[in-house]
């Protein structure tokens, strides 16, 4: 149905082909069911294949053009050389109608290059006749049952009768006039249309690729892909994007097509992102990609080419360097390319002091750009167990944050830096043993997600703050605080990818196994496990519930392996103790491998100043085996982490 009628109580009822009975009544009704001769009924029946426009319009033209008569009350033709006349197609027919018209051929033909709807404004200021000629022209295509009317408070809106009778009146268009009407058309939306070219700019785009306008295709193609990515339509947007990423090869410009093709890479960063999930290598491959076709047009930029043959300014180049640079730091940082000489911190580290050093930006861009880069930065930190560090960087990014003018960076960057930053806050301040600071930034990065209304925004809200709960083995307060997010935002909650992380902790004090083994297992097949340290804990905990102990013991050793040899010490502890408590299960006794596993735990912990973690990897430990020889020693350590830690729970895993 077309888009003007919906909502009009309008339905749409399916019309099939007519077999010969219906066929043969049809043409009766529409003789004002006089008798018919078999010879007119034969060819008529013939002709039309029983599609039910074309024995309207056959049977309307005939009675136009004088073929038949009605003669001793029977309706037959007028003489036998008149079959000649009588079109042998529905296509023909319609052409036949449109070569019949006075004036309004070439009216019919604009309105037919708009599309099967078309509003008088845009007809009025893309045609080259008067509005006069104009009027007669509709009046004349109206009286021909071409088109209808439909008239609207702003202007009227026309409507051709069929699909199939516009693009009979678009097929008679020569091909120079076709491209020359899009091109008008085209033209018209984009200078007095703002409104339509923003809500439809892949109807823009299309005008323009007719026109064999590539460039501003390309162009408005891209914003099209940008306006569904916007909408979380990420989908949507990558399928639009495959077409629009054939029109940059059509261009002879060669400088042109890689230009175009680098604004689409940059376009496509943050949406495949979101729908692939980050540290996707296929993300990362694109921006390299990107940046090599970058420095290819480089030269060519830096002598100074006409702005006739530029279409990417000098400053949307550099934004989208940046923005390229800053996707290859985002997800080598989640592919585990890391380490205080790691290939991540170092392109972090050399990307801040690119942006501290930038003269020619104005100073909103490199805000921006520096929260952006340094959020990233931070978590880096994080994960190379430099917590303090990580603080430090992430607080930063707290007070550089406008919430006026940056709410709408997670469309590039994929994430909200504000948001971002209290999360990562909640984890190291828990690590670290401050939970009244943890729950403080728990409280308020929800309070800010919801303040949002981006239903993204809300689920990492949840889920950062689940985090906490798990590592404080608060099951009772997990229970309460997954449900409360699901009986609040329901399946809005599943429009993001890190959903399937809030589930493995929502699975976990309900003890379920089966959707958190299936979520490992699929990130891990994917490569996209690079979260996975702070999560698979859970599901081995609901293991060793079970007695599952075998599963547990391979799980967290796949974790473990994963974040030694990615360098991500960070949460290493925790799964160091998980590893150590179904071993100690399994074994019924605190065997060799249990205590080099809990001591592992010990000792990550102290080097990473996770004085929570430490606390309770000793805690576990005596627990196994209170009379071991080195209890002294790790008793008085207990007892210090007690007082140094503003805020400990005594609910511990056992």
């Amino acid at each position: 149905m077309p888009s003007s009628l919906i909502g009009l109580g309008f339905d749409s009822i399916i019309v099939n082909k007519f077999d010969r009975s219906a066929t043969s009544e049809f043409i009766i009704s529409l003789f004002d069911n006089d008798e018919i001769t078999k010879n007119v009924l034969d060819v008529i029946i013939t002709r039309t294949d029983g599609i039910p426009l074309f024995i309207e319009e056959l049977v309307n033209m005939l009675k136009q053009n004088s073929l038949v008569h009605k003669l001793n009350g029977i309706i037959n033709f007028v003489s036998p050389d008149k079959l000649d006349q009588v079109p042998n197609s529905l296509r023909d027919s319609l052409h036949q109608k449109l070569d019949a018209l006075i004036n309004a051929k070439e009216t019919a033909q604009l309105a037919a290059t708009i599309g099967r709807e078309f509003d008088y404004r845009l007809l009025e200021i893309a045609s080259s006749r008067s509005e006069s000629q104009l009027q007669s022209d509709l009046g004349e295509l109206i009286d021909a049952e071409l088109i209808f009317r439909q008239r609207q408070v702003d202007a009227d809106r026309y409507i051709f009768k069929h699909a199939l009778v516009r693009d009979a009146a678009y097929e008679s268009l020569p091909r120079k006039m076709m491209q020359e009407s899009h091109l008008r058309i085209a033209n018209s939306i984009v200078n007095r249309f703002p409104m339509k070219t923003s809500k439809e700019p892949m109807v823009v785009a299309k005008h323009f690729f007719h026109a064999k306008d590539f460039v501003n295709a390309v162009k408005y193609g891209d914003v099209a892909v940008q306006s569904l990515g916007k909408n979380s339509l990420y989908q949507e947007a990558v399928n639009l994007e495959k077409e629009v990423r054939k029109w940059p090869a059509l261009l002879k410009n060669k400088n042109f097509e890689r230009e175009c093709n680098i604004r689409l890479n940059a376009t496509l960063l943050p949406i495949k992102t979101m729908l692939e999930g980050w540290g996707n290598k296929n993300i990362y491959r694109l921006a390299e990609s990107n940046l090599k076709l970058i420095e290819s047009i480089r030269g060519l930029n830096q002598q100074e080419l006409p702005n006739d043959n530029r279409l990417i300014s000098t400053v949307e180049l550099n934004e989208i360097i940046f923005k390229s640079k800053w996707t290859a730091f985002f997800n080598s940082h989640l592919q585990g390319k890391r380490g205080k000489e790691g290939k991540a911190r170092i392109m972090g580290e050399n990307l801040l002091k690119e942006v501290l050093n930038d003269r020619h930006s104005n100073q909103n861009v490199m805000r921006v750009r520096e929260m952006v880069t340094r959020v990233m930065l931070a978590q880096a930190y994080f994960f190379d167990g430099s917590f303090h560090e990580a603080k430090a960087s992430f607080s930063i990014v707290m007070d550089l944050y406008d919430e006026n003018m940056d709410s709408d960076l997670y469309i590039d960057y994929v994430l909200d830096p504000y948001l971002f930053s209290a999360g990562n806050l909640i984890c190291i301040n828990v690590v670290m043993g401050d939970h009244s600071e943890s729950k403080k930034y728990s409280e308020l990065c929800l309070k800010y997600a919801e303040n949002t209304g981006n239903s993204a925004n809300i689920v990492t809200a949840y889920t950062f703050g689940a985090v906490r709960l798990f590592i404080t083995n608060d099951s009772d307060e997990m229970k309460k605080w997954t449900t409360e997010a699901i009986n609040t935002y329901g399946k809005s909650l599943e429009s993001s990818w890190v959903v399937c992380y809030f589930h493995m902790l929502y699975d976990w004090p309900n003890k379920t196994i089966e959707r958190s083994a299936e979520t490992v297992y699929r990130e891990q097949a994917k490569g996209l496990d690079g979260f996975m340290a702070w999560y698979a804990a859970s599901l081995a905990d609901t293991y060793i519930h079970h007695g599952q102990y075998d599963k547990a013991i391979a799980l967290m050793k796949s974790i473990i392996e994963r974040s030694i040899s990615f360098g991500e010490p960070c949460i290493l502890s925790m799964n160091y103790r998980f590893l150590a408590i179904a071993q100690y299960h399994k074994s019924g006794y605190l065997c060799e491998d249990t205590a080099k596993a809990f001591n592992s735990a010990i000792q990550s912990a102290y080097d990473t100043d996770a004085k929570w973690l430490e606390y309770q990897a000793i805690h576990e430990y005596l627990l196994c085996e209170p009379n071991i020889k080195v209890s002294q020693k790790k008793r008085k350590r207990l007892d210090v982490l007690k007082v140094t830690m503003e805020c400990f729970k005594s609910s511990l895993v056992t």
